[in-house]
């Protein structure tokens, strides 16, 4: 968003809940708006950790059905910056949306301690699974927003803002009106499909500049992946060149295909998955001749290899690996690398010393994409144009 950040703003004094690996943190900074986190609070010993190693700051792990009015307000906080747990609106979560002890939390911010505060927030942003803006758990968040709060809603990926990933995502900004605003009514076609500032296509970056390992062997996809596979579908196994990626879950690095996109780094003139259906399954020799692949290849399929020799062998070739947890952090725009609005001692990294590849691919596919999240931020502060355009009068 290209605004002019007032002498003026208000800073903000955040609250982060739900904190994680500190998603919210670094969009707040990135945004470049005038403000600091006050506190964050989350009960995950890992990701607290990690927070703590790149903020130095450890995050209250209390419990946050068990904060209280009067702690809240001592706090003076005028902003609450929310990623809850999405597990309550997702199928591996078994959907069972408010009735998941998961939105315990939730309903105790916004139901116990938000309408029983003196001083409410000014501002509260809310991020989660796409699936959400469906839920029972959101329609009681806001019937308590609508006696206080201006809202609105998205529903937006990272590729809207020229980032080659698919995570759409929710997002609800809102605002402390003056005055009561019980009487309006919102309905889910009113959520935000489309950026206002939508990217063009073709300005999209390639993978290629999210690229930051060279090191194969060590993040090389394992056969058991690809086994008993017939062929993959487009995004599954991705090229440096190219212009989208699989949403990253917290099962990446863990689970099969279906958490997020695998990276060919070698023999990229080549189509792997055409290769794969004729070194499994042979099913179209026509297309591969044609692509001179036989020629090439046969000699690698020979019929004395077993299915799980045929798979490494597939894998070596075409240099198939996973993006590593830095990667997909710098996908979600987490700094990596050092950038005009982030200071060096900022950067994001892993503590590799108590943390695994695994820990750390499942926290990020927890957290949330920080480049989508600062742009709103300064949606929900700073753009009063947009909130005067789509006054609800």
């Amino acid at each position: 968003m290209n605004c002019v950040l007032p002498f003026d703003m208000m800073e903000l004094k955040c609250l982060e809940f739900f904190s994680g690996i500190g998603g919210m943190h670094y969009a707040l900074q990135k945004s470049n708006l005038i403000g600091k986190v006050l506190e964050s609070f989350d009960i995950n010993p890992t990701a607290n950790l990690t927070y703590e190693y790149n903020f130095n700051v450890k995050p209250n792990q209390i419990s946050i059905e068990m904060l209280k009015v009067d702690y809240i307000e001592k706090l003076s906080a005028n902003t609450w910056l929310l990623s809850p747990p999405c597990q309550p609106f997702t199928q591996g979560g078994l959907r069972k949306d408010s009735k998941d002890i998961r939105c315990t939390a939730l309903f105790h911010l916004f139901e116990k301690l938000l309408p029983n505060l003196n001083n409410k927030p000014e501002y509260i942003f809310i991020e989660n699974v796409a699936n959400f803006a469906h839920s029972d758990a959101k329609s009681r968040i806001l019937k308590v927003l609508r006696k206080n709060y201006q809202f609105f809603e998205f529903i937006l990926s990272p590729l809207q803002f020229n980032i080659p990933n698919d995570r759409n995502r929710y997002y609800l900004l809102a605002r402390k009106n003056s005055i009561s605003v019980s009487q309006l009514q919102y309905k889910d076609s009113d959520i935000i499909l489309d950026w206002h500032l939508k990217k063009n296509e073709n300005d999209i970056n390639t993978l290629s500049n999210y690229q930051l390992e060279e090191n194969l062997d060590e993040f090389l996809v394992p056969s058991k992946m690809f086994k008993n596979r017939k062929t993959f579908s487009v995004g599954v196994i991705v090229k440096p060149s190219d212009t989208y990626s699989f949403c990253f879950t917290k099962a990446y690095g863990r689970h099969g295909v279906g958490s997020g996109s695998y990276l060919q780094t070698l023999n990229l003139n080549l189509d792997p998955i055409a290769y794969y259906k004729e070194f499994v399954y042979k099913e179209d020799e026509t297309i591969l001749l044609e692509n001179n692949m036989l020629n090439q290849f046969n000699k690698k399929s020979s019929k004395k290899e077993t299915d799980t020799e045929k798979l490494e062998n597939f894998i070596k070739m075409f240099g198939i690996r996973y993006f590593s947890p830095l990667e997909v952090c710098y996908l979600n725009g987490f700094p990596i690398k050092s950038e005009s609005f982030f200071q060096e001692k900022t950067l994001f990294k892993f503590n590799t010393s108590k943390t695994n590849k695994n820990q750390n691919w499942r926290m990020i596919g927890n957290s949330l994409n920080v480049t989508v999240v600062s742009e709103l931020l300064k949606v929900l502060v700073v753009d009063d144009m947009f909130w005067e355009r789509n006054k609800i009068s």
